[in-house]
């Protein structure tokens, strides 16, 4: 998913979805993969990653993850996600 807002403030950011059951947690290398495509698109703002299950508990503290939370990278769980189309309701 990528979405661009144009003129002064110009920003594009890519999502990744991913729908998986409550109980598969997302793995590092998931999340390291998306930064990577993230890292060689040289326009994008800001990366957001869904899914409908979660993430590690430590995952904010991975080092490769880490500097990209929360300008670059935004990682939102099921429940944030939710809670997300609900305001947007």
């Amino acid at each position: 998913m990528i979405a661009t807002k144009k003129g002064i403030g110009c920003v594009k950011i890519i999502g990744s979805v991913k729908a998986w059951a409550p109980g598969n947690l997302v793995p590092y290398d998931e999340v390291r993969a998306f930064i990577h495509v993230m890292n060689n698109e040289r326009d994008v703002s800001k990366g957001i990653f869904t899914t409908t299950s979660d993430f590690p508990s430590k995952i904010t503290e991975e080092p490769t993850i880490a500097p990209y939370l929360p300008t670059r990278l935004e990682l939102m769980n099921g429940e944030r996600l939710k809670q997300w189309l609900v305001e947007l309701g």
